[in-house]
């Protein structure tokens, strides 16, 4: 049995024959393991990193990150006392037809066409540093089950 515990577990060592505790903290070490690994699955892929520290942006204010991807979201805004209907599309995709005002606001990662007869806001890209990607796979690590391994 204690040998299993050397084997799967993590406090308990072997020593010529013999077995002991080993109360030593590497979670930091452990934790650089896992972020290292995290980092080099996101590593080459700038669409991922983003998208994944989207949901981590703070709430509050407007951000059109937060909008539905690829629909149509229909507005309506009070200009001179009155009102104007207006719709937005974000993302990369193609939007469908639309009668009335239209704003298609284009991902600052991807492809950024403009589209005939749409307002098209296209921002400029984002460039992806080893910080963001670092962030990222935090990120990512924020949502895995912390298990020793």
């Amino acid at each position: 049995m204690l040998a299993t515990l050397v084997e799967r577990g993590r406090y308990v060592v072997e020593q010529a024959g013999r077995y002991r505790l080993d109360l030593r903290d590497d979670s930091a070490a452990a934790l650089e393991r896992l972020l290292a690994r995290e980092m080099s699955a996101l590593e080459g892929q700038p669409a991922l990193v983003l998208e994944t520290l989207v949901p981590l942006l703070p709430p509050g204010g407007f951000n059109p990150l937060a909008l539905s991807r690829d629909a149509w979201q229909h507005r309506r805004v009070a200009w001179h006392f009155h009102e104007r209907g207006y719709a937005v599309w974000l993302g990369d995709g193609e939007p469908t037809p639309l009668e009335g005002l239209g704003i298609c606001v284009r991902l600052p990662w991807g492809e950024a066409a403009n589209v005939p007869g749409l307002y098209t806001a296209a921002p400029a890209p984002i460039r992806v540093t080893r910080d963001l990607v670092e962030l990222a796979a935090l990120g990512r690590l924020r949502e895995q089950p912390n298990s020793p391994s």
